[in-house]
């Protein structure tokens, strides 16, 4: 529900001439009584709900996938080292259950987006990233998600390179375009459509969180 204006009707029994007006008060009370619970209840979707998101036809769009991750059971793609994966598996730990969708934008711009299964804030929250970027933050959405936000990042249309962290960008303009301003934008898009078709309803409000290049990715797309 958006917003519900709940208002509880009174009314009493009178007689008129010739028959009884009849006063419903008990009906009434009752539909007020439903209106207001609808109105602080919280959003529950299904599993069902989930995967069908995996057959929206958004543009220039390839690879949707849609799954629902249960609570405490995400582990991301395991960073060098036992000690960076110890330290990467606490953010994660008391996620609650959520719909994972993955997708690219074309050429080559990877997205997520975590839905709450359960008590979304209905908002959604955009996430930067850092450095030269190329990869998806999985802390940024986990934060999201447990503020009970709708939240999305992108790698911003590449992978890292290493040792040149720059070398994704050599003959290829098209990526440079990406990671300048268009893979933020274009995630937005793409998230906030999955938002609606996931909840039946656009988010009340949009913010981007970021710090380092989630810094000046957010000036841009303000700019622009």
């Amino acid at each position: 529900f958006d917003r519900v204006r709940c208002k509880v009707w009174t009314s009493s029994v009178s007689a008129s001439r010739g028959g009884i007006v009849k006063a419903e008060k008990t009906v009434l009370l009752a539909a007020a009584v439903l209106c207001c619970a609808a109105s602080q209840g919280t959003w529950s979707q299904t599993t069902v709900d989930c995967e069908r998101l995996a057959s929206l036809k958004l543009p220039d769009t390839t690879g949707l996938t849609a799954v629902v991750v249960a609570a405490s059971q995400f582990t991301p793609p395991t960073p060098p080292g036992a000690a960076g994966a110890a330290r990467a598996a606490a953010p994660f730990a008391h996620l609650p259950a959520f719909c994972r969708v993955t997708g690219v934008v074309k050429p080559a711009v990877r997205f997520e987006v975590w839905l709450p299964m359960k008590d979304w804030n209905g908002k959604f929250q955009g996430t930067g990233n850092g450095g030269y970027n190329g990869s998806i933050v999985y802390t940024a959405l986990a934060t999201g998600l447990q503020d009970h936000f709708a939240t999305a990042n992108t790698d911003m249309g590449h992978l890292a390179t290493a040792p040149d962290p720059g070398r994704w960008a050599l003959h290829h303009p098209e990526l440079v375009v990406d990671q300048g301003y268009r893979a933020q934008h274009e995630t937005a898009l793409k998230a906030k459509a999955i938002v609606q078709a996931f909840y039946g309803k656009h988010p009340s409000h949009s913010y981007f969180v970021g710090c380092s290049s989630g810094g000046w990715e957010a000036l841009t797309g303000a700019h622009r």
